[in-house]
């Protein structure tokens, strides 16, 4: 794997009126939002005269296509509002990463709730430059970051829900960008991406492997799928922005591999007037921080006169820049020809408890983790059946939440999409109850763990937990969870060798600057070899592990891998949740619990990271 910086997975940094967001890995928790309006009703949407609106769909089937400057579906005009969820192919939080088949799923049920039918997603064709991406260097593809693109695709066409994917970020992040492809080539200037013949060939031959890619899951080529909508040639091309000749050139290439699917140009600020000539470009795709009703209202009648399909790719629901109001902006939107738009951006569950957090400012988790965010949530879901032309109808079933792990008195379970509040009960006999109430709605995804503070405390309990929508209407129970309340504990201060089962050679033991790591005066480190060197511990029915480490605030490293095994043999790579991110050298507690099968229990450095002396393992604690 590549080194990621670490100050970069510190902090997300807040947009400004040029530069925002989405950039680098997060480990912090989200800006509170802080909203300068109410949110109001919307009004229906303006469709062309004589054109049918299309029903809600249950899953996709067909292509969307395009009549001047209107999308259809099977003859009908087709209008949308949607999310970005532009981490579905690779994450970045807390870590990079793979994004887990629940958060997927988790995500598209809520986009679905909320009325999307279109979501657009970054990672799914843009990422280039690192080791989990799509190409992690040049002319190499790597089939599991495809086969995550797969799942994503799969997922959407479920949920009902049709793509529109970037193909490459004019900015370089987490994920790559142009000044990927001019670096591979040797070019310090990002600009001549878009004029060296190597690399334009070079972003061709990523495009041809991406469409003709066979998806792992449905056997059905990406060229050949209906759950996309449109390729997007580029995200935010700013000045320099690129030249026509380009956009054409691009263009041309993705309709001569792909017959089936549209073509859009994204650009920010501001419609790039001089690519409404380009006949091979169906779909011009513009962003708004702040909103703005003036230039929302320009764009989209420039496109129009010209006959492009105007679609608002990204917007800043939250007036986290000022503007117009939310509810304005999406009148505006309705009745000015749009196609439809996505706001930036939709977060999924986390798969232990909570959310994904994501600290740009415009982090959206339905159904909404204030009264503010949940009250334009509804004005978001309200424009999103307005844009179809259908009334907006009663709120879903959540699904089932699922108990993760038990730490004392302290409860954690996975949320389920459309949950706003949970219920907790606990049995003392047995799995089957009886069962006590111990919290009736009390609890929301973002207070978990949440503390039974009355549990016996040497007993073995039971618990279940369910969620409630905004109506009040129940998921279903959660599988039982059963807590053995005594542990037995073991700790490893790392100051010998003496606890753990087994390790690699080449770590040995720092005790330097205990000061500068919380007052741990003794952690594990690599002694000179940057390879893959690893801890194990053995302890029969382990349930709880936890793992104190520490990362130097500046350099390259790596994240930890941990993984478990029943036998020492095989072992499968956990997925440990992360606490911590304050200090000199940054802690960071990685912690599972809940586990069942395991006995074993393995912490890897990476392969690839340029310090030796860093990140560093302080104390290991395994519990039964």
């Amino acid at each position: 794997m590549p080194s990621l910086p670490l100050a970069s997975m510190r902090l997300a940094p807040v947009r400004s009126a040029l530069l925002r967001r989405r950039i680098t890995a997060v480990l912090t928790t989200v800006a509170a939002l802080s909203a300068l309006l109410g949110a109001g009703a919307a009004a229906p949407p303006a469709g062309a005269a004589g054109v049918a609106r299309e029903a809600a769909p249950t899953a996709v089937s067909g292509f969307v296509t395009r009549s001047g400057s209107q999308l259809l579906l099977n003859g009908s005009q087709f209008r949308f509002s949607g999310a970005n969820m532009y981490w579905l192919g690779l994450a970045e939080n807390p870590t990079l990463r793979f994004p887990t088949e629940f958060e997927v799923d988790n995500a598209m049920a809520a986009a679905k709730e909320m009325g999307a039918t279109v979501v657009r997603a970054h990672t799914l064709g843009d990422t280039v430059g690192c080791a989990q991406c799509l190409q992690p260097a040049r002319g190499v593809f790597s089939s599991s970051a495809l086969q995550r693109v797969d799942y994503a695709v799969k997922s959407a066409s479920a949920h009902g829900i049709r793509l529109i994917i970037p193909l490459v970020n004019h900015g370089t992040y987490y994920d790559g960008g142009i000044g990927t492809y001019t670096g591979w080539r040797g070019i310090s200037d990002p600009a001549r991406f878009y004029t060296d013949p190597d690399v334009i060939n070079d972003f061709k031959q990523h495009i041809t492997t991406l469409l003709n890619h066979v998806n792992t899951y449905t056997g059905i080529a990406l060229k050949d799928d209906p759950a996309i909508l449109a390729w997007e040639e580029i995200n935010e091309a700013k000045n320099p922005q690129a030249p026509v000749s380009w956009v054409s050139t691009i263009a041309a290439h993705i309709k001569s591999v792909d017959s089936n699917h549209l073509v859009a140009y994204g650009t920010q600020p501001g419609l790039q007037t001089d690519t409404l000539s380009v006949p091979e470009l169906d779909i011009e795709d513009v962003h708004y921080y702040p909103m703005s009703v003036a230039k929302v209202n320009a764009d989209a009648k420039a496109a129009r006169d010209a006959g492009k399909v105007f679609f608002v790719g990204e917007y800043d629901w939250v007036n986290h820049d000022g503007g117009d109001t939310l509810s304005a902006f999406l009148s505006a939107i309705e009745g000015n020809g749009a196609a439809g738009d996505t706001f930036w951006s939709l977060f999924p569950h986390a798969p232990t408890h909570g959310y994904v957090q994501h600290g740009d400012g415009y982090t959206f988790h339905y159904p909404g983790d204030t009264a503010d965010m949940a009250a334009r949530g509804q004005t978001l879901r309200r424009h999103a059946y307005a844009m179809r032309g259908l009334p907006v109808p009663a709120d879903g079933t959540p699904s089932a939440p699922l108990i993760t792990g038990v730490n004392g008195d302290a409860l954690a379970w996975r949320g389920g999409a459309l949950a706003v509040s949970y219920s907790v009960e606990r049995a003392t006999a047995g799995p089957g109850g009886p069962w006590t109430r111990i919290c009736d709605g009390c609890a929301t995804a973002n207070s978990t763990p949440w503390r039974d503070t009355g549990r016996p405390a040497d007993d073995t309990v039971w618990y279940r937990v369910k969620g409630h929508n905004r109506a009040g209407v129940s998921s279903p129970w959660s599988p039982v969870f059963r807590h053995k309340a005594t542990r037995t504990t073991v700790t490893d201060n790392l100051t010998d060798w003496s606890t753990a089962y087994g390790h690699t050679s080449s770590l040995t033991f720092d005790s330097a600057n205990s000061a500068r790591f919380g007052g741990d005066t003794s952690r594990a480190r690599r002694s000179g070899s940057t390879g893959p060197q690893h801890i194990t511990y053995k302890f029969t029915g382990v349930a709880r592990f936890t793992a104190d480490t520490y990362f130097w605030p500046a350099g390259t490293v790596e994240p930890f891998t941990v993984q478990t095994s029943a036998d020492g043999v095989s072992w499968t790579t956990a997925e440990p949740s992360l606490t911590g991110g304050a200090g000199d050298w940054i802690p960071w507690t990685y912690t599972l619990d809940g586990l069942t099968g395991v006995n074993y229990v393995r912490i890897t450095w990476s392969d690839d990271s340029e310090l030796s002396w860093s990140p560093q393992v302080g104390k290991v604690t395994l519990s039964g």
